[in-house]
C-alpha cells in the first residue's frame, strides 16, 4: 500500500488475472472514513487497510471492477455499491461476478457515503469536495503525467457500449469536452485512475492536453 495522488488517498495494484493490464484500487480517508474503490484483492490486504482506519465499504465505479468486491464483503462484512449501469456496458463475465458479491447496494447520480457520484460515459466517477475524482476505465494518467481518454491499451470485451476505435471526430469531441466540464464545475485537482497512473494537484493544467 503507497500513498497516492494526495495525503489522504492509498493506492496499490496487481496485474489482472484474465486480462493484460494493471488493476489499480485506492482508499479513500476522510472525516475519519475508510472507503475503498475499486479493489483488486492481494494477499495481506485487509491487514494493510487495517493499519490505516477501519473500513466502512467498498465502492465501484463501475460494475466491470467487481474485483475484490465479494472477498471483503463476505469475509468482513463491507457494504458494497455498485452503480446502477446500463446492463449493455458490463463484460459478461463481470455480470456473472456481480450476483457472487451477494446483498449489496446501488446508487446513481448524487450522494454515496460522503462522495459525490457523478455519471460520465456508461460509468460514474467519485468527487470529493476538496477536488479529488476517482475515474473507473475511460479516463487515466499516463507515466508521463497526461491525461489519456478512452485509453487505447485495453482489451475490447463485448458488450461494451462503445470502443475508441468506433469513435468519430465529433464524438471524441464531445467526450473530451464532458470531461473538461466536469473537472471545472467540480473543482477537479487529482485524478485518481483504476487503470494506469494517477495525476496529482495539477489537473486542471492539464485538461488544455489531453490524448486518446
Amino acid at each position: 500500500m503507497i500513498l497516492g495522488a494526495c495525503k489522504n488517498a492509498f493506492r496499490w495494484s496487481t496485474p489482472d488475472p484474465a486480462d493484460d493490464w494493471i488493476q489499480v484500487g485506492h482508499i479513500f480517508i476522510f472525516d475519519e472514513r475508510v472507503i475503498l474503490i475499486d479493489p483488486p484483492l492481494v494477499p495481506g490486504l485487509y491487514d494493510e487497510i487495517l493499519k490505516l482506519g477501519k473500513p466502512e465499504a467498498v465502492i465501484l465505479t463501475t460494475q466491470n471492477h467487481t474485483r475484490a468486491t465479494a472477498f471483503l464483503h463476505k469475509r468482513y462484512g463491507l457494504t458494497a455499491y455498485l452503480p446502477d449501469q446500463d446492463a449493455n456496458s458490463i463484460d459478461p463475465r463481470e455480470a456473472v461476478r456481480v450476483h457472487d458479491i451477494g446483498d449489496y447496494e446501488t446508487y446513481a447520480s448524487g450522494n454515496v457515503l460522503g462522495l459525490k457520484a457523478i455519471k460520465f460515459g456508461a460509468e460514474y466517477c467519485l468527487a470529493t469536495d476538496d477536488g479529488i475524482i476517482a475515474f473507473g476505465d475511460n479516463v487515466t494518467g499516463d507515466a508521463s503525467g497526461n491525461i489519456v481518454l478512452w485509453p487505447d491499451w485495453y482489451t475490447p470485451g463485448p458488450p461494451y457500449d462503445a470502443y475508441l476505435n468506433e469513435m468519430n471526430a465529433a464524438e471524441k469531441n464531445n467526450f473530451r469536452s464532458a470531461f473538461v466540464n466536469l473537472v471545472k464545475e467540480s473543482n477537479g485537482k487529482t485524478l485518481l485512475a483504476s487503470h494506469g497512473y494517477d495525476i496529482a494537484e495539477n489537473l486542471q493544467s492539464r485538461i488544455t492536453d489531453m490524448r486518446f
